[in-house]
């Protein structure tokens, strides 16, 4: 698997970054346009396809990182970074078991700290047009 897929202008970025990037923007989506428009998705529905999605995106976003990580270390000359890559990779059990069972309290959490944001916006800039 290529460590990125974007093209070499805008440099390697790899590939568990993108799915992180996806994870991270799916809740403002979702949350903000339902305070400012006329997106009537209920917040219930939202919450519990994002917390699913995001579940998905965590473990995908982990094994993709400790794949990186695999690939760095076979590319890389012998040294002290490969070494430390290899020590990076070989430590995966914790990480992957704690995406596994605990990926969708993330999700979860994410969006509802998001929720709080754009229910807290909504109420400033409902103040803000009745005080003109």
């Amino acid at each position: 698997m290529p460590p990125g897929f974007l093209p070499p202008i805008l440099g390697p970025i790899p590939t568990y970054l993108i799915v992180w990037g996806i994870f991270l923007l799916i809740p403002p989506t979702l949350i903000l346009p339902r305070f400012f428009g006329k997106f009537r998705l209920p917040l219930w529905a939202s919450l519990i396809l994002f917390t699913i999605l995001g579940w998905l995106l965590v473990n995908l976003a982990t094994w993709l990182y400790f794949d990186y990580l695999a690939e760095l270390a076979h590319s890389l000359p012998e040294g002290p970074e490969k070494e430390e890559a290899w020590q990076k990779w070989a430590t995966d059990g914790a990480s992957l078991t704690g995406a596994l069972f605990g990926g969708w309290i993330l999700a979860l959490l994410y969006f509802l700290s998001w929720l709080a944001i754009g229910w807290i916006v909504g109420k400033l800039s409902f103040l803000k047009s009745r005080s003109n």
